[in-house]
């Protein structure tokens, strides 16, 4: 776990030397994995095997305004990490590092580093106008970035982006190694919310980190180390593909929390 403690150390604000710098070390040092490709405005495609057809994604960028090393600080009985007087930057340092992971060990995916997340989904909307041939056969969308340790997402700002069906085989999935993970419709916006209407499964998976955006920010360092092993071990190919299409209309009954 020294790689994700060493990830989560450094404060990354969107356009900032320090995410260009992290990056270039613990993103684009993983091209040796794969086909690599970088965008014109930075985002980062690892494709991992032939035809992959699940897209996993994370983002780069922090909701930090100043760049700097921060300060980590473990609870040892809680299995606990955070940041001294600072947030931790785990939205999303630890969905990056859980694809970083995967790659490493040759997880078959096409493998996506939004820019820019915090600020809107800069990076997914540029990808999507102006690269969605790279997503030519892919039929579902993870993204590793929702708090908490049960989340399967299938709606995000209220509208539909993944289908019950889906979520509940992924859920099952995760589940039989140990977690417990359940399909849920209050997520609010990840990057791949951007790709409705483009990929026909679009998701949000917990991966352990609360309260983010503040300065009490955490992870369940039990929960992510059962995660990564997880993500190692199952059949993506089995879940690549369901029989209903993922987008649904929205419901102005449906609440929604932080993501």
């Amino acid at each position: 776990m020294k790689k994700l403690y060493d990830m989560l150390s450094v404060a990354r604000p969107g356009k900032s030397v320090s995410v260009k710098k992290w990056t270039e070390k613990y993103i684009d040092s993983m091209s040796k994995y794969g086909h690599f490709y970088i965008d014109k405005i930075g985002n980062r495609y690892i494709t991992v095997g032939k035809d992959p057809k699940i897209a996993f994604t994370a983002h780069t960028d922090t909701v930090h305004f100043q760049e700097g090393i921060l300060k980590l600080v473990e609870n040892k009985e809680t299995s606990t990490l955070r940041a001294v007087d600072s947030v931790l930057g785990a939205d999303d340092g630890v969905g990056c590092f859980l694809l970083s992971e995967m790659i490493q060990n040759g997880v078959v995916g096409l493998y996506v580093f939004f820019v820019e997340e915090e600020t809107g989904g800069v990076g997914s909307s540029y990808s999507v106008e102006k690269h969605f041939q790279i997503y030519k056969g892919i039929d579902c969308m993870i993204s590793l970035d929702r708090r908490g340790t049960t989340n399967v997402i299938t709606h995000q700002g209220g509208s539909r982006t993944c289908s019950d069906e889906f979520a509940s085989n992924l859920s099952l999935a995760l589940n039989s190694f140990g977690l417990e993970y359940s399909p849920d419709d209050t997520g609010i916006f990840t990057d791949s919310a951007n790709f409705v209407g483009i990929i026909r499964e679009c998701t949000n998976l917990s991966v352990g980190y609360f309260r983010a955006h503040s300065t009490e920010e955490y992870v369940n360092l039990i929960h992510i180390q059962k995660l990564r092993d997880t993500l190692l071990k199952i059949d993506w190919n089995k879940f690549s593909i369901s029989n209903k299409k993922g987008q649904g209309v929205k419901s102005q009954e449906e609440s929604v929390v932080e993501c």
